[in-house]
């Protein structure tokens, strides 16, 4: 069973923001696979040598399992990669998976003349833009939304990420520490995003997700920031997360046209 190199970047960018060295050691142990120089190795060679070598054995279900165990709060991320690689045929070699939720440059669908949501988040909060999208998609479907993090490496995708942003008439900006310290969305996020809203082009939703000092960012001072009572979303218990964004995302879609 393999997975798009697309989702393995992915994957592999997401074990590295969760998992230190010694965890990633502790899956080769947990897994039973021998590898020379483990220890000289460094941790993102450890990370994509996993990756590559239960791919080849069909064997990445194991390592999502092992990864839920050791971090509970990585679910919602890793388990629908986990469903759909369940699903699959154990000799579906040259099978391909559909791409994941959050790694849609292709989401940005140029078949189509429907408006998007355009979603700007830090690689590092991968699991709220997820949790944010499940909400949207009560309303919209996905290829409605472009959900776009600080680690787009390639022109072409670069390319239709800038296309994503000209046909959006929302765009959702996932405020934390990580995402107001990331040159990459500050750099080529913000500012064609605040060029199309004073265009009349779009509107922009700022949403606290994490505690930071967003009130001294002078980019962010005369737009109005979700939730209304401008406490991060972490803040609050896992119900009233839901309900807030329920609230958010309803209102969002009333500005589609």
């Amino acid at each position: 069973m393999m997975i798009t190199l697309a989702e393995q970047n992915f994957l592999r960018r997401f074990f590295l923001q969760q998992f230190d060295k010694d965890e990633i050691k502790g899956f080769y142990f947990a897994l039973q696979i021998e590898i020379d120089h483990l220890e000289a190795s460094s941790r993102e060679k450890l990370m994509a040598d996993l990756l590559h070598h239960l791919q080849r054995q069909s064997r990445l279900p194991e390592l999502l399992t092992q990864a839920m165990l050791l971090r509970p709060n990585a679910a919602a991320v890793l388990r629908p990669f986990l469903e759909r690689l369940d699903n699959l045929p154990i000799n579906a070699e040259t099978e391909t998976l559909p791409p994941p939720t959050l790694f849609n440059a292709a989401s940005a669908d140029e078949t189509t003349s429907e408006s998007l949501i355009f979603i700007s988040y830090s690689s590092r909060d991968v699991a709220w833009c997820q949790r944010l999208q499940t909400h949207l998609e009560r309303w919209l479907s996905r290829n409605r939304l472009s959900a776009w993090d600080d680690h787009t490496e390639h022109s072409h995708t670069y390319q239709t990420m800038q296309h994503a942003m000209q046909r959006s008439h929302v765009a959702i900006l996932l405020i934390s520490s990580h995402f107001l310290s990331s040159d990459f969305i500050l750099t080529e996020h913000i500012p064609p995003l605040f060029s199309l809203q004073s265009r009349g082009q779009l509107r922009l939703y700022p949403m606290i997700i994490k505690p930071c000092t967003w009130q001294l960012v002078e980019w962010l001072q005369g737009l109005e920031v979700y939730p209304a009572h401008q406490q991060a979303l972490s803040m609050h218990s896992d119900s009233q997360i839901d309900t807030l964004l329920v609230q958010i995302a309803s209102e969002i879609i009333q500005h589609l046209p």
